[in-house]
């Protein structure tokens, strides 16, 4: 594939993940599905289907139309020959489109879950990129969720928000499906981006027309960008395993906040800080470090838009002992429980959209200054890795805050 191919189909995951999550029911989940698929593979009839609890949903694209079935199964496995005789329902449109067809599975922990049907066998599955892994997480997704609650017990209200769920629950999930997507865009991507770059600087050597190095610097500039950028979304995707150990917390805050006083952002805001000195943390002293910095930027960045103000970074005790997502637990035990680490400034507010891709990679849509990157990605990989828990709170007046529950270092008897 070219590289303009490669970011097409890319920018169509990415749109497809951000449209498609929260999953708030499975006809929802089929219908961007199959739509891009169709975008990707260039097929105006696409099949889309997936099994839960001995049930086959699906929908088939077809000239213009969505046209979804139904049909139960023996097996809780999704096959190609179950979703095409669900067609049967449709009439006579079903089963004569496929007579002929390319079929990629869905699957998670060595089982089908869902799969696309494309009319012709001449497809080349590899064109797809990280497209059937991405699908395969949400709708392996999508069977966890429903088996904990039924489909019946989804609601929306008005504006197509979940209603009666755990929202917590599907952040999780659409983070986790947005990097899987990461890991594979990253290495599709930066394979073509290394050839550019590496082309770019031997042309650069012989090159003696000042015009054309200029051009030449500019490809090669632009190529390591994207670079920089993919190592920042493998990183969000499979960052290295926290070597966590004692850590004190309010040294290493207080060496934070002393290396970004010298930015020039630090000059636009005061920094107050409130550390219980006597709590130890049971965290990887460098990732902990990052998630302290990404925060007090991303409110440098608010405030500065704002024209000044005040951040205020508080650590205390927390006597809430449950973590919300059981991983990661430490083996050490103790009665210490867990620390809260709370970020606030007086930046503006969050409006819905952008409260609910606060923590998304790529998202860019919000303000300036407000997590754009990876960095509150970044802080929300390392706070779930050490089992603990990340959320916004936007108060009624203006400004933002970051909540963290993180598990304190607890001494063995």
């Amino acid at each position: 594939m070219t590289l303009e191919a490669d970011t097409n189909v890319s920018r169509c995951c990415l749109d497809f993940v951000q449209r498609a999550l929260p999953i708030s029911s499975a006809e929802k989940l089929l219908a961007e599905t199959a739509d891009v698929w169709s975008r990707v593979s260039g097929h105006s009839t696409v099949l889309v289907s997936c099994v839960s609890a001995g049930v086959i949903r699906g929908l088939l694209l077809h000239r213009g139309q969505s046209l979804p079935f139904e049909s139960s199964t023996s097996e809780d496995r999704w096959s190609a020959a179950a979703a095409a005789d669900g067609t049967a329902l449709l009439g006579d449109d079903g089963p004569t489109l496929l007579t002929a067809m390319t079929v990629v599975p869905f699957e998670a922990n060595g089982q089908s879950v869902g799969g696309v049907l494309l009319p012709g066998s001449g497809v080349d599955e590899a064109d797809f990129g990280p497209l059937p892994d991405l699908c395969s997480s949400l709708f392996a997704q999508w069977r966890q969720v429903s088996d904990v609650s039924s489909e019946d017990n989804w609601t929306q209200t008005d504006d197509g928000s979940p209603v009666g769920v755990d929202e917590a629950r599907l952040r999780e999930l659409k983070l986790e499906a947005m990097a899987e997507f990461a890991a594979g865009a990253g290495h599709e991507i930066n394979n073509p981006v290394a050839t550019i770059a590496g082309r770019a600087a031997l042309l650069l050597r012989s090159e003696t027309d000042p015009e054309r190095r200029r051009a030449l610097e500019t490809i090669g500039g632009q190529a390591y960008r994207i670079r920089d950028m993919i190592g920042d979304a493998m990183t969000f995707a499979r960052p290295p395993e926290p070597r966590r150990e004692c850590l004190a917390a309010d040294t290493a805050i207080r060496e934070v906040i002393e290396q970004l006083r010298r930015s020039p952002l630090a000059s636009e805001a005061a920094i107050a800080t409130e550390v219980d000195e006597s709590i130890e943390l049971d965290a990887d002293p460098e990732q902990f470090r990052v998630v302290i910095s990404c925060l007090l930027k991303n409110s440098l960045e608010a405030v500065e838009r704002s024209g000044g103000g005040q951040i205020r970074l508080l650590l205390q005790a927390d006597s809430n002992t449950t973590t919300g997502n059981g991983e990661n637990d430490s083996a050490l035990t103790s009665d210490e429980g867990w620390a809260l680490l709370t970020v606030n400034d007086d930046g503006p507010g969050l409006n819905d959209v952008e409260r609910e891709h606060l923590f998304d990679p790529f998202f860019s849509g919000r303000q300036a200054g407000r997590g754009l990157g990876f960095g509150l990605s970044r802080c929300w990989r390392i706070v779930r890795m050490h089992g603990g828990q990340i959320d916004a709170h936007c108060p009624e007046a203006s400004g933002l805050e970051i909540r963290i529950r993180w598990p304190r270092f607890r001494k063995t008897v």
